[in-house]
């Protein structure tokens, strides 16, 4: 904060100064408006932080609903009213079902294809970090994915916690049964759903639970 009020005090000084020196004569120099028009058009010249390097969070729902979400739509509205949101900031639940959410198309986004990123819950180049804000657990590359393993921090601390994601570890959606993301997380019979592995891993695919099981596994949320 310093070194930004530094910047605005110099800046300020150096406008006076060629204000001063421009009103004895017919018309400001070329230079004053060209410094005064880069200045305002670039704040971050003064200092100031991107929005898209600000902290973001994740956090695990205290709710552990079946597979029937309400599709990735009802999943977002849980994670957005659930009793562990840290903030007022808007969330995201990371879930894929290969129609509304999609991580990537190819394995770890490589190659990169037309499908990657479909309202995807990830920001490139961005670090995530626990509700508490200081515990980092992961960042994000240009494809707005992590490598796995992710950073050695779990999503939580404490006792192992499972949550549904569709993901297979590569971040594609999962595929290998007869149903891996409870119809589109909609369904809630005897089908089942990929999810993530206990939120103290890394894993982001770690069995197939049955999508009638309430009461076991959460959903992991993601600050928009």
């Amino acid at each position: 904060r310093s070194t930004y009020m530094s910047r605005v005090a110099i800046f300020c000084l150096c406008l006076a100064l060629a204000l001063g020196t421009a009103c004895s004569r017919a018309f400001p120099d070329d230079e004053l408006a060209v410094l005064s028009t880069l200045m305002l058009a670039n704040p971050a010249a003064l200092g100031t932080e991107s929005s898209a390097n600000a902290k973001r969070k994740v956090f695990l729902t205290a709710a552990q609903p079946s597979g029937n979400l309400g599709g990735v739509a009802g999943a977002d509205v849980l994670c957005n009213t659930d009793g562990n949101r840290p903030d007022s900031a808007t969330y995201k639940a990371m879930i894929v079902d290969d129609t509304s959410r999609r991580a990537c198309v190819n394995a770890s986004c490589t190659p990169t294809a037309p499908g990657d990123g479909l309202d995807w819950v990830f920001a490139a180049n961005t670090s995530y970090y626990r509700a508490d804000g200081v515990t980092e657990v992961l960042r994000t590359d240009a494809n707005r994915i992590a490598g796995c393993p992710l950073l050695a921090n779990g999503f939580i601390s404490g006792a192992a916690n499972e949550y549904w994601t569709g993901l297979e570890t590569d971040w594609t959606v999962a595929t290998a049964g007869p149903d891996l993301d409870c119809t589109d997380w909609t369904g809630a019979g005897s089908a089942q759903a990929g999810i993530g592995g206990a939120a103290t891993t890394d894993a982001i695919s770690f069995g197939t639970p049955a999508c009638f099981l309430a009461g076991t596994y959460h959903l992991l949320c993601v600050e928009q």
